[in-house]
């Protein structure tokens, strides 16, 4: 099984441990062109978690935006989901 699908099933079912370590382990496969994939993926599934997942993965981002903005799925990304991308700026002003 795909870690995004145990990321789906743990959420699903409420398994917070099991969340958190999918969450853990998809941040430790990041690169350039799964990241905004990950920021989605991460943000669904979250159950009020605070692991820092989600802040890694804006932070790799501002680390890397000429990259990631040339990647696959940057255009999609900056038309569907004006809250991440705000987080990403907020990170890059910051």
């Amino acid at each position: 099984m795909a870690l995004p699908q145990v990321l789906q099933l743990s959420s699903l079912y409420q398994l917070p441990e099991l969340l958190e370590a999918a969450r853990m382990e998809l941040v430790s496969q990041l690169t350039t062109d799964n990241a905004v994939l990950l920021l989605i993926e991460l943000d669904k599934h979250s159950m009020g978690l605070e692991d820092g997942a989600k802040d890694r993965v804006v932070k790799f981002i501002k680390d890397n935006a000429r990259e990631v903005v040339k990647g696959p799925h940057w255009k999609e990304f900056v038309t569907s989901y004006a809250d991440l991308v705000t987080d990403i700026m907020l990170a890059l002003v910051s």
